[in-house]
Protein backbone atom coordinates (compact mmCIF):
# COMPACT_ATOMS: atom_id res chain seq x y z
CA UNK A 1 0.00 0.00 0.00
CA UNK A 2 1.40 3.46 -1.25
CA UNK A 3 1.41 5.90 1.16
CA UNK A 4 -1.12 8.05 -0.85
CA UNK A 5 -3.23 5.28 -0.31
CA UNK A 6 -2.45 4.86 3.39
CA UNK A 7 -3.30 8.40 3.56
CA UNK A 8 -6.59 8.66 2.05
CA UNK A 9 -7.30 5.74 4.55
CA UNK A 10 -6.74 7.75 7.31
CA UNK A 11 -8.39 10.85 5.99
CA UNK A 12 -11.84 8.90 5.17
CA UNK A 13 -11.30 7.29 8.01
CA UNK A 14 -11.00 10.40 10.13
CA UNK A 15 -13.84 11.91 7.60
CA UNK A 16 -15.63 9.13 8.84
CA UNK A 17 -14.97 9.03 12.94
CA UNK A 18 -15.92 12.80 12.43
CA UNK A 19 -19.32 12.03 10.92
CA UNK A 20 -19.95 9.61 13.27
CA UNK A 21 -18.84 11.61 16.30
CA UNK A 22 -21.10 14.87 15.03
CA UNK A 23 -24.07 12.12 14.83
CA UNK A 24 -24.03 11.25 17.87
CA UNK A 25 -24.09 14.49 19.34
CA UNK A 26 -26.74 15.32 17.42
CA UNK A 27 -28.60 12.00 18.39
CA UNK A 28 -27.51 12.95 21.69
CA UNK A 29 -29.23 16.79 21.90
CA UNK A 30 -31.98 15.23 20.30
CA UNK A 31 -32.60 12.72 23.04
CA UNK A 32 -31.78 15.69 26.11
CA UNK A 33 -34.56 17.47 24.17
CA UNK A 34 -36.89 14.92 23.83
CA UNK A 35 -35.95 14.13 27.75
CA UNK A 36 -36.59 17.78 28.68
CA UNK A 37 -39.67 17.92 26.67
CA UNK A 38 -40.78 15.01 28.30
CA UNK A 39 -39.98 16.07 31.92
CA UNK A 40 -41.93 19.09 31.26
CA UNK A 41 -44.63 17.41 30.56
CA UNK A 42 -44.89 15.07 33.88
CA UNK A 43 -44.54 17.75 35.78
CA UNK A 44 -47.25 19.61 34.40
CA UNK A 45 -49.16 16.56 34.27
CA UNK A 46 -48.35 16.15 37.99
CA UNK A 47 -49.03 20.24 38.92
CA UNK A 48 -52.61 19.43 37.18
CA UNK A 49 -53.07 16.24 38.98
CA UNK A 50 -52.40 18.33 42.07
CA UNK A 51 -54.24 20.86 41.77
CA UNK A 52 -57.12 18.18 40.43
CA UNK A 53 -56.70 17.03 44.21
CA UNK A 54 -56.58 19.70 45.88
CA UNK A 55 -59.76 21.00 44.24
CA UNK A 56 -61.23 17.85 44.94
CA UNK A 57 -60.36 18.07 48.61
CA UNK A 58 -61.78 21.71 48.52
CA UNK A 59 -65.24 20.66 47.04
CA UNK A 60 -65.31 17.75 49.90
CA UNK A 61 -64.47 20.27 52.39
CA UNK A 62 -67.13 22.80 51.42
CA UNK A 63 -69.82 19.88 51.16
CA UNK A 64 -69.38 18.90 54.40
CA UNK A 65 -69.22 22.57 55.96
CA UNK A 66 -72.75 23.04 54.03
CA UNK A 67 -73.75 19.77 56.00
CA UNK A 68 -72.94 20.68 59.05
CA UNK A 69 -74.65 24.17 58.21
CA UNK A 70 -77.55 23.05 57.56
CA UNK A 71 -77.92 20.91 60.68
CA UNK A 72 -76.83 24.11 62.66
CA UNK A 73 -79.93 25.61 61.13
CA UNK A 74 -82.39 23.64 61.32
CA UNK A 75 -81.28 22.81 64.74
CA UNK A 76 -81.25 26.60 65.74
CA UNK A 77 -84.73 26.89 63.65
CA UNK A 78 -86.37 24.10 65.94
CA UNK A 79 -85.27 25.90 68.92
CA UNK A 80 -86.59 29.20 68.02
CA UNK A 81 -89.94 27.53 67.00
CA UNK A 82 -90.09 25.82 70.67
CA UNK A 83 -89.21 29.08 71.57
CA UNK A 84 -92.04 30.35 70.10
CA UNK A 85 -94.43 27.97 71.08
CA UNK A 86 -93.32 28.51 74.44
CA UNK A 87 -93.58 32.31 74.37
CA UNK A 88 -97.04 32.42 73.10
CA UNK A 89 -98.35 29.92 75.49
CA UNK A 90 -96.98 32.17 78.41
CA UNK A 91 -98.41 35.30 76.18
CA UNK A 92 -102.09 33.55 76.63
CA UNK A 93 -101.31 32.62 80.58
CA UNK A 94 -99.95 36.27 80.91
CA UNK A 95 -103.32 37.80 79.36
CA UNK A 96 -105.80 35.23 81.24
CA UNK A 97 -103.98 36.61 84.37
CA UNK A 98 -103.90 40.00 83.43
CA UNK A 99 -108.10 39.66 82.79
CA UNK A 100 -108.23 38.07 86.26
CA UNK A 101 -106.96 40.77 88.01
CA UNK A 102 -108.63 43.62 86.39
CA UNK A 103 -111.69 41.33 87.12
CA UNK A 104 -111.04 41.31 90.62
CA UNK A 105 -109.79 45.15 90.66
CA UNK A 106 -113.32 45.86 89.17
CA UNK A 107 -114.97 43.92 91.16
CA UNK A 108 -113.46 44.60 94.19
Amino acid sequence: MSRAELLAQIKEAETTAAETLEAARQERESELAQARQKAQQMMASEAKAVRDEADERQAQARQSIDTAREGILKEGQAELDQLGQDCEGRVEAAADRFVQLFMEARDA
